[in-house]
């Protein structure tokens, strides 16, 4: 999943990395793998990439700055407009 930038350039498919970037993990996931789309969507220009476990019930999200913060009850995006989502219901 994903939110783009607003006017961000689209051809047959939208070009760059987006705003919001969201991965969700799986058992096949390998940490190498995760750490490499987080790093190849914010060197590529998105805001913020959400890593989500749903096994552990969490989401990781990294900043463009280069700050990570788990998150397991809730999670504020500025990207969202100040919105609050509640993880137990996403995650259920």
């Amino acid at each position: 999943m994903s939110i783009t930038h607003a006017g961000q350039t689209v051809e047959d498919y939208y070009l760059g990395a987006p705003a919001l970037a969201v991965e969700s993990v799986s058992d096949s996931n390998t940490a190498d793998e995760i750490a490499g789309k987080v790093e190849m969507y914010l060197v590529n220009g998105a805001s913020e990439v959400w890593i989500v476990y749903p096994n552990r019930g969490q989401i990781w999200l990294h900043t463009h700055d280069g700050h990570a913060e788990k998150h397991t009850g809730t999670l504020a995006s500025r990207l969202l407009g100040g919105a609050v989502l509640d993880l137990a219901r996403i995650l259920a």
